[in-house]
C-alpha cells in the first residue's frame, strides 16, 4: 500500500510560500528585537496601558547629572505597581534605543525580583552611592568592589556601556522578550516622547509626579531638586470631586507664626514651620496642607496633615523637616515631621495631587503656604527674593535665626507682621491666647 499523502491543492503551495517569505523578512529586517531564548527576531512591541491603568513596571526616577554631594553617581529607579512579584531575570535597562547600537543595555542577574509596591535602584557605582546616600543600592552598573549585585552586559542588544548624557539621552526598560516596557527621555533626545523632559539643573533628578499615572508624556515628570532614590509616594492622588454644592470655606484663624529656613546645622534637616490657632475652638486639620509650592503641578513640596490631626485653642504646632535633627537642637520632639526619622512623631503625607516635589526652604528666598481642606490659601509668608506672598518680602535672617509673626494675632498680609527672632522658640507663641487678628 502506498503511504498516505496530502492531496494536491494549489492553496497549500501558496501558504508555504507565504510562510517562507515571512521567515526571510523576519531574519533580514534590521531594527527588530531578538528573543534570547528562541533566537527569533520579533518586532519591538510597546506594552503600555492607558492613563490611570498602569499594569507594568515603571521607570520612576533618573539622576543623570549628579553633583559632588551625590558622589557623582548616576542612578535609575524602577517601581512595581502591579499586584504580583516580578522575576527580573531577563529584564534589561539601558540607554541604547536601537538593536545593535553602541550605547549600553544591562540585564538583571539570575534570581533578581521586585516585590509588589517596591522600588529598586540601579547605581553606576555602589560604593560611591552608599557614601553619598548612606545605604546600598539594589544593583550596580559594574563591579565596584561592593557586595551589591552587578548588572550583566546584554551584548545581544548593544555593545557599549550605560552612561547617561546630561544634554539629552533616554532610559529604556525591556522585558524578557526585549519588548519595550517603559522609557523616558530628556533634552535633545526626542525618543520616548515629544516634547522631551527639559534638561534639569545639576543635582536634580527626573522623577515621576505619581506612580498611579503613565500618559507617556513629559507631563508625568518633574525636576526633583532633592532626589529620593528607593522611595516613591504610594498615596493615591485625591479623586477629582464630582460637581456639587460649593464647599464651605474655612472661616480663618489659623496662621503661620514662625519658621526657620536657614538652619545653623545640617540643612535642610533642621528647618521647621510653626502654625498657631487663634480661634476659640479646637480645629480638625486632618486635610489641611503646608508647603513651599505656590502653584499646582509645580516642582516644590506640599504636604497634608495625617488623619486625626487637630490643633487646640491658642496652641502652636511645629512641623519639622526631620524630627531627629529638630530634637537634637531643641531638646524635644516636634508635633509632625516631613521625612521619617522618628517612629514616635507622625509623618506628614505628600499631597501629590498638588505637587510632586519635597518641602525644602531656600535661604535666599522662598515662601511657605498653608492650605485648607479645599486647597484654598489660608495664610502665606515669603522672604528674600520671593515676593509671592507680599512685596516687599520679609528680609532674610542669619543662620539659626527665625522669622516670627509679632504680635502673633496680627495679619495685615505684609512684611510688617514679621520680625527677626535671634533665639527661635518653636511651639511657644509670645502673647498667645487666641487674640482676634487685626483686619
Amino acid at each position: 500500500m502506498k503511504p498516505s499523502h496530502r492531496p494536491e491543492n494549489p492553496a497549500w503551495g501558496a501558504l508555504a510560500l507565504a510562510v517562507l517569505a515571512a521567515w526571510i523578512w523576519l531574519s533580514a529586517t534590521p531594527g527588530l528585537s531578538r528573543s534570547e531564548d528562541e533566537g527569533l527576531f520579533l518586532p519591538l512591541v510597546v506594552n503600555r496601558p492607558g492613563v490611570g491603568t498602569v499594569g507594568h513596571l515603571m521607570i520612576t526616577e533618573v539622576l543623570y547629572d549628579p553633583d559632588a554631594a551625590q558622589g557623582g553617581v548616576e542612578w535609575i529607579e524602577i517601581f512595581n505597581p502591579i499586584g504580583e512579584v516580578v522575576a527580573l531575570s531577563g529584564y534589561k535597562i539601558g540607554d541604547e534605543e536601537s538593536l545593535g547600537g553602541n550605547e549600553g543595555m544591562l540585564q538583571f542577574p539570575p534570581g533578581a525580583e521586585i516585590t509588589v509596591g517596591a522600588s529598586l535602584v540601579i547605581a553606576e557605582d555602589a560604593t560611591a552611592f552608599k557614601a553619598a546616600y548612606g545605604f546600598d543600592p539594589d544593583f550596580e552598573f559594574s563591579d565596584s568592589g561592593s557586595p551589591v549585585p552587578e548588572m550583566v552586559k546584554y551584548t545581544a542588544w548593544a555593545g557599549g556601556s550605560l552612561a547617561l548624557t546630561n544634554g539629552g539621552d533616554e532610559v529604556l526598560l525591556l522585558d524578557i522578550f526585549d519588548n519595550l516596557v517603559d522609557s523616558v527621555s530628556w533634552g535633545s533626545s526626542g525618543w520616548a516622547f515629544e516634547p522631551d523632559l527639559p534638561v534639569y539643573p545639576k543635582g536634580h533628578s527626573a522623577a515621576r509626579i505619581t506612580v498611579f499615572q503613565d500618559s507617556d508624556s513629559a507631563a508625568d515628570w518633574f525636576g526633583q531638586p532633592d532626589p529620593t532614590p528607593g522611595w516613591n509616594d504610594l498615596q493615591p492622588p485625591a479623586p477629582t470631586p464630582s460637581p456639587g454644592p460649593t464647599p464651605t470655606p474655612f472661616a480663618g484663624g489659623l496662621l503661620i507664626s514662625e519658621l526657620v529656613f536657614d538652619a545653623a546645622g545640617s540643612e535642610p534637616d533642621e528647618e521647621w514651620i510653626e502654625i498657631y490657632n487663634l480661634t476659640a475652638e479646637n480645629l480638625d486639620i486632618s486635610n489641611f496642607k503646608i508647603g513651599d509650592e505656590e502653584t499646582p503641578s509645580g516642582s516644590e513640596g506640599m504636604y497634608r496633615f495625617p488623619p486625626g490631626s487637630s490643633i487646640g485653642f491658642g496652641e502652636a504646632l511645629v512641623i519639622a523637616n526631620r524630627a531627629s535633627a529638630f530634637e537634637s537642637r531643641y531638646g524635644f520632639k516636634p508635633d509632625f515631621e516631613v521625612h521619617d526619622s522618628d517612629p514616635l512623631v507622625p509623618d506628614m503625607v505628600k499631597h501629590s495631587s498638588w505637587s510632586g516635589g519635597n518641602l525644602s526652604l531656600s535661604n535666599s528666598g522662598d515662601e511657605a503656604l498653608l492650605l485648607d481642606y479645599n486647597d484654598q490659601l489660608v495664610d502665606a509668608v515669603s522672604w528674600g527674593n520671593s515676593t509671592w506672598a507680599f512685596s516687599p518680602a520679609v528680609p532674610t535672617v542669619g543662620a539659626g535665626e527665625s522669622i516670627e509673626r509679632f504680635p502673633p494675632g496680627t495679619d495685615s498680609d505684609t512684611a510688617a507682621d514679621w520680625r527677626t527672632q535671634p533665639v527661635p522658640s518653636p511651639g511657644s507663641v509670645p502673647g498667645a491666647g487666641g487674640s482676634t487678628p487685626t483686619p
